[in-house]
């Protein structure tokens, strides 16, 4: 990764860090207004009004444990990035039944006067529950 690569990465790192500890707030700060996102299971590509009231009115019955991010590739052009990468987080809830969900994302950040703001995104997961040392999928 070249210096700009790696500035834009940190910027992923940082507001991914931010929501897995449950600072909502701060995460949405990273958030452009006019961000537009889709994930693979819904079945329309929600707006930022409806990231934030999603996030401030979802019950939390699972725990993340543990999570990884994977940089695939950073494309820059210009004042736009194109970052692919992989999530693997590990999470679980109040009987301690174990899941791990494998992400791929595609974030596109738009620099505003010096700064990185997630202008859309796309993810898809696959789940896995898993006991002790064995996965099923």
């Amino acid at each position: 990764m070249d210096e700009k690569q790696k500035e834009i990465w940190n910027v992923v790192l940082t507001y991914t860090d931010l929501i897995m500890q449950g600072k909502i707030d701060e995460f949405l700060e990273h958030f452009h207004e006019d961000y537009s996102g889709w994930s693979n299971i819904e079945p329309i590509p929600a707006d930022k009004e409806s990231i934030i009231s999603e996030l401030h009115n979802r019950s939390s019955q699972k725990i993340t444990v543990q999570y990884d991010l994977i940089p695939i590739k950073i494309k820059i052009h210009d004042n736009i990035a194109v970052v692919h990468y992989y999530l693997h987080e590990r999470k679980k809830d109040k009987n301690e039944i174990k899941e791990s969900q494998i992400k791929h994302y595609t974030d596109i950040l738009i620099n505003i006067n010096n700064r990185w703001f997630l202008l859309a995104d796309h993810f898809g997961v696959k789940i896995y529950k898993y006991f002790e040392n064995s996965i099923e999928g």
